[in-house]
């Protein structure tokens, strides 16, 4: 009898090891996208405050992509699920 195990035993091994290194790469991606939407978001935020007339509460909102970027640094599932609704918006 054939053992599958230890057949594709390499074969999961290397799967396995590409994930980590997939899912890494995808969390740090996806954190330095929320980051650099952040600054855009803050630098936008100026420029519309001397040219408008804002009000100050907005700037809670700006919290919201440096908090995400920073769940999406740690927590993996997270960012590979940011990851696919970007690559969603964008084909859409």
């Amino acid at each position: 009898m054939v053992d599958w195990k230890k057949t594709f035993a390499p074969v999961e091994n290397l799967f396995d090891r590409l994930f980590k290194f997939a899912g890494k790469s995808i969390s740090v991606l996806v954190a330095f996208t929320f980051m650099i939407f952040a600054l855009g978001c803050i630098f936008g935020y100026f420029i519309a405050i001397h040219a408008t007339a804002i009000k100050q509460e907005i700037a809670l909102i700006l919290l919201i992509p440096p908090v995400l970027g920073l769940i999406a640094y740690y927590y993996r599932t997270f960012a590979i699920i940011c990851f696919i609704l970007f690559l969603i918006l964008i084909l859409i």
